[in-house]
C-alpha cells in the first residue's frame, strides 16, 4: 500500500490519485449517467409509455455500482472489522433495493399489475434496517459523563421530531386507511423505515471521522437526508394518488443511491492512498442548537395538526409533549453537568492556590529571618542597611501576597468568620485614619464626614475593615495628586450602603464584570505599572458575600471609579461621636502638608 506525506498531497496529486482508481473512475462514470437521468426527467426521452419501466431499469446500474463499491470495502483487509461489517450490511441493503426494483418491475412492466403488497415491498422494505444496522457497526467516538447523556437527549430529540413529520404527514394517515392487516401492517412500516434512517442520522453524528473519513461521513449523511426527505415526499403524494413510476421524486433516491456508492468509494480510496480521513472529534461536541429546532419543527405541526383534528392531532401533541420532555431534561442535565466542572475547576484553582502559597512561604520566613539578622548587626554600612531594609519590606509585601493567595483559596475559611453586631462607620473611621498617612503621602486627599447616628450592621469587624482597606488603598493607588477620595455611608429601611469614589482613569464597561476575579488586573494597571496583584478586591467580594451583602463597580471610565458596597442593616440610632486623637493629628498633617490642589 503506497502511503504519502501530507507534504506530498499536493491538490493536483490528490486528484490524479483519485482518478487513477478504478471504483473512482467508476464514479465518474455514475455522475454523467446522474446527470443523463436528470436530462430525461426533464425532457422525458422515450414516450410518455415507457415512463415506468425507464423509471424503474434507470436504477439498476446505480444500485449495481454502489453495492459492489460497498463490497469492495467489505472485503479489503486493512480495515477495521467495524468497518467491514457495516459496509456488508450497506451492500446487502443495496442489492435488497435493487431486487425491489427489479421485482417492481417485472409487477408492473411484464404481468400488469399493481398488488399492494408485493415482494418488492418486502425487498424495499428490507433496506432500512440494513442501512441503519450498517451504519451502527461504525466506530463512534468516546464521550465521557455528561456528553453521553446530552448525545442520548439530542438524538432522543431529533427522532422525536422527526417522527412528528413522518406521523403528520403518512403514518397518522396509513393507521386510518383501514384495510387487510397486510396492507395496514405494510402502510406502517414504510413511515417506520423513515424513522429508522432518521435515527441512522443521529447515529452518524457520532460516528468516527478519523476511521471512517470526513468526506466518506458527510455523503452518508447527505444520503441518508435524502432518503428521509424523499421517502416522505413520495408518502404524500401516494396519499393523494398522484406518484407513478419514473416520477420526479425518483431523482431523489437516484441522488442517495449514487452518494452511498461515492461514500464507499471514497472510503476505500482514503485506505489505499494513505491520507488522512479526518481529525478526532472533540469529546464535548454534540447537537448544540439540534434538539431546540426539532422542538421548534414539533410544536409547529402540533399547531397545525389540531385543524384535522382526531387521531392525527392527538398524535402530534403527544410526540410535542415527549420533545418538551427531552429538551427540559437536556437543560436540567446541562446545569447539573456545568455546575459540577464548576466546581471541580474551582477546586482544582485553589488547591493550585493553596499549593503555591506553602511553597513560598518557608522561603520568605527564611529572607525576613536573615534580614532582622542583618539588620542588627553593627558592621554594616548606611547604604548596605538600607539595602537590607529593602528587601525586608519587598519580602513582607510577598508575604501578604501569599497571605492572601491563603485566604482565597481556603474553602473554609469564610464560614468560620464570626460575625458581630459592629458600628459600620466607626469600623469605616479606623480604616480611613490608617490609610491618611499614605494619602498624605501621596498628596490625595481623603473626604470623610461620619455620619452622627451609629449603624449596626452584623459583620466581622476586622474582615470588615480589610475590605474597607483594600477599596482605599486601590482608590490612593489610582487617584493622582492633589486629587479627591470620596468615602461615605448611607442607610435606609433596610440597607446600609457605603461607597468609595476615587478620581482615578475609571473603569472600562467591558472591564467591569471581571474586576473582582482574582489575579485580574485592569487595562489602566498595566499601562500605568500600578502596583499590585489582583487580589484585594477579589477578597474584598468573598467577605462581603460571607456577610450577606454585595460589592459592585459603577463603570466612568475616564472620570472615575465608585464601588458600592450593600450590607443588611440592624439598627440606627443617633450618638454622639468623638473624633480620635490620631485621627485629628493626621487630619492636621493633611491640612499642613503642602499639595497642589485642593
Amino acid at each position: 500500500m503506497a502511503v504519502f506525506t501530507r507534504a506530498d498531497m499536493s491538490a493536483g496529486t490528490i486528484w490524479q490519485r483519485w482518478i487513477d482508481d478504478r471504483g473512482s473512475k467508476a464514479v465518474v462514470v455514475l455522475a454523467g449517467y446522474v446527470v443523463l437521468y436528470l436530462g430525461w426527467q426533464l425532457f422525458r426521452w422515450g414516450g410518455p409509455g415507457h415512463i415506468r419501466t425507464i423509471g424503474d431499469v434507470a436504477f439498476w446500474p446505480v444500485n449495481l455500482l454502489a453495492a459492489v463499491l460497498a463490497f469492495r470495502v467489505a472485503s479489503t483487509r486493512s480495515f477495521a472489522a467495524q468497518v467491514r461489517r457495516g459496509w456488508l450490511l450497506i451492500g446487502l441493503g443495496l442489492i435488497a433495493y435493487l431486487l425491489g426494483n427489479v421485482l417492481q418491475l417485472v409487477y408492473e412492466a411484464l404481468l400488469h399489475e399493481k398488488p399492494y403488497p408485493t415482494f418488492a415491498d418486502v425487498a424495499y422494505l428490507a433496506f432500512y434496517p440494513l442501512l441503519f444496522a450498517g451504519i451502527l457497526q461504525f466506530p463512534r467516538d468516546r464521550f465521557q459523563g455528561f456528553a453521553v447523556v446530552r448525545l442520548v437527549l439530542d438524538a432522543a430529540a431529533t427522532v422525536a421530531a422527526g417522527a412528528a413529520i413522518v406521523w403528520y404527514v403518512t403514518l397518522a394517515s396509513a393507521t386510518e386507511s383501514g384495510g387487510r392487516p397486510l396492507q395496514l401492517a405494510v402502510s406502517i412500516a414504510y413511515p417506520c423505515g423513515d424513522l429508522l434512517l432518521i435515527m441512522a442520522l443521529t447515529a452518524l453524528a457520532v460516528r468516527a471521522r478519523r476511521v471512517i473519513g470526513s468526506w466518506s461521513l458527510l455523503l452518508i449523511k447527505t444520503s441518508v437526508l435524502l432518503y428521509v426527505v424523499s421517502d416522505v415526499v413520495y408518502g404524500q403524494m401516494t396519499l393523494a394518488g398522484t406518484y407513478s413510476g419514473g416520477a420526479w421524486i425518483d431523482t431523489g433516491w437516484m441522488l442517495a443511491i449514487a452518494l452511498l456508492a461515492a461514500s464507499a468509494n471514497e472510503q476505500y480510496r482514503v485506505a489505499k492512498v494513505g491520507l488522512s480521513p479526518g481529525e478526532r472529534r472533540k469529546s464535548d461536541s454534540g447537537f448544540v442548537f439540534l434538539p431546540y429546532a426539532a422542538t421548534a419543527v414539533t410544536f409547529a405541526i402540533a399547531v397545525i395538526s389540531r385543524r384535522s383534528g382526531g387521531r392525527l392531532e392527538i398524535g402530534s401533541m403527544a410526540l410535542l409533549g415527549v420533545e418538551l420532555v427531552i429538551v427540559l431534561g437536556r437543560l436540567h442535565w446541562s446545569t447539573v453537568d456545568s455546575r459540577r466542572n464548576n466546581r471541580a475547576a474551582e477546586q482544582a484553582r485553589s488547591e493550585f492556590f493553596a499549593t503555591i502559597s506553602h511553597e513560598l512561604r518557608t522561603p520568605l520566613t527564611s529572607i525576613r529571618g536573615y534580614c532582622e539578622l542583618l539588620a542588627d548587626s553593627e558592621d554594616l554600612t548606611g547604604e548596605e542597611r538600607e539595602f537590607v531594609h529593602i528587601i525586608e519590606r519587598n519580602a513582607e509585601r510577598e508575604e501578604r501576597i501569599v497571605a492572601d493567595l491563603l485566604f482565597l483559596s481556603s474553602e473554609d475559611l469564610l464560614g468560620r468568620i464570626e460575625t458581630v453586631e459592629a458600628d459600620l462607620v466607626r469600623i469605616v473611621d479606623d480604616a480611613v485614619s490608617s490609610r491618611i498617612p499614605a494619602a498624605a503621602q501621596s498628596q490625595v486627599r481623603i473626604e470623610w464626614t461620619p455620619p452622627e447616628e451609629e449603624i449596626t450592621v452584623h459583620v466581622d469587624p476586622g474582615r470588615m475593615g480589610q475590605v474597607i482597606d483594600n477599596l482605599l488603598t486601590n482608590a490612593i493607588k489610582f487617584s493622582g495628586e492633589g486629587t479627591t477620595v470620596r468615602v461615605t455611608v448611607d442607610a435606609n429601611r433596610s440597607t446600609t450602603t457605603l461607597r468609595v469614589e476615587d478620581s482615578g482613569p475609571g473603569i472600562p464597561e467591558e472591564e467591569a464584570a471581571h474586576i473582582f476575579e482574582r489575579l485580574y488586573r485592569g487595562r489602566a494597571a498595566q499601562q500605568n505599572a500600578v502596583p499590585g496583584a489582583g487580589l484585594g478586591l477579589a477578597i474584598a467580594h468573598a467577605i462581603v458575600e460571607a456577610f450577606n451583602g454585595s460589592i459592585t463597580v459603577e463603570p466612568h471610565d475616564g472620570a472615575g471609579a465608585v464601588f458600592r458596597i450593600d450590607l443588611p442593616m440592624m439598627s440606627v440610632r443617633a450618638v454622639e461621636r468623638a473624633v480620635r486623637p490620631n485621627a485629628v493629628a493626621w487630619r492636621e498633617q493633611w491640612v499642613s502638608a503642602p499639595r497642589t490642589s485642593d
